[in-house]
């Protein structure tokens, strides 16, 4: 079987920043939704879950009732393209058609009613063209402000997401989040349990700037992003005992 074929989509949302999707540039429905982008809509908000209304005439395809966390899909009753950001899944069957790219918690942040526009994708140069070939997931967002790469890394076949910031002084790498952090019992004892699962000392566990419990690295060049990238996700897999 060969390589599906891939197209990533930038949604600029008002007041939050981008978020990037990878779509299954192969699906009949992903080639007439991208031919209807620039399109601008307002979000939708169900559950761990946001959606908003596409230009879309029609969704054919294949459907399931079934996602996994980071799932992208569209459901035909409403014409809508769904972003599935936690556990939750369809109120109907959707076609799925793709998958965010890097960590999903700050989604929740999204409120009813705020104005989306879905864009393509500009490509650059510099670190996501790099990932990407080497065979990677990864673009360029802005978020809040502030300029990241996203990052997709599928282990078996579990898709582990990152976010990385280029600086002139190195490259600090985050993985998605665990699980908030309180200075309680119960955070403690996870605590413990994730150190003595870790055992790559140049794998950290650390507090995102959202105050969440994440694995970080850090790389002095782009050269070393990869296995970087490598350590993190082994030292997930362990944490998540998968």
């Amino acid at each position: 079987m060969g390589k599906v074929e891939e197209v990533l989509v930038k949604v600029k949302v008002d007041g939050y920043g981008e978020v990037i999707l990878e779509l299954n540039e192969e699906l009949d429905v992903v080639k007439e939704l991208i031919k209807k982008i620039p399109f601008s809509s307002k979000v939708e908000v169900w559950k761990e879950e946001i959606y908003f209304r596409t230009p879309l005439s029609g969704i054919g395809g294949e459907t399931c009732l079934k996602v996994d966390k980071g799932s992208v899909a569209l459901w035909p009753p409403g014409r809508a393209l769904c972003i599935f950001y936690g556990i939750s899944q369809p109120y109907t069957p959707i076609v799925p058609i793709g998958e965010v790219v890097g960590p999903l918690h700050t989604l929740s942040e999204l409120s009813q009613g705020v104005e989306v526009r879905v864009e393509s994708y500009q490509d650059d140069e510099g670190l996501p063209l790099e990932l990407r070939r080497r065979g990677l997931c990864a673009a360029r967002r802005i978020r809040g402000g502030e300029e990241s790469v996203v990052v997709n890394l599928k282990v078996k076949g579990f898709t582990l997401r990152f976010e990385a910031y280029e600086e002139e002084y190195g490259i600090p790498i985050e993985g998605e989040p665990l699980f908030k952090w309180q200075h309680d019992y119960s955070s403690i004892s996870a605590l413990r349990r994730i150190k003595e699962a870790i055992k790559d000392p140049e794998v950290r566990i650390d507090i995102n700037e959202e105050g969440y419990l994440v694995l970080s690295s850090y790389a002095k060049e782009v050269g070393q992003v990869i296995k970087v990238l490598s350590s993190l996700a082994q030292a997930y897999l362990k944490v998540l005992n998968l």
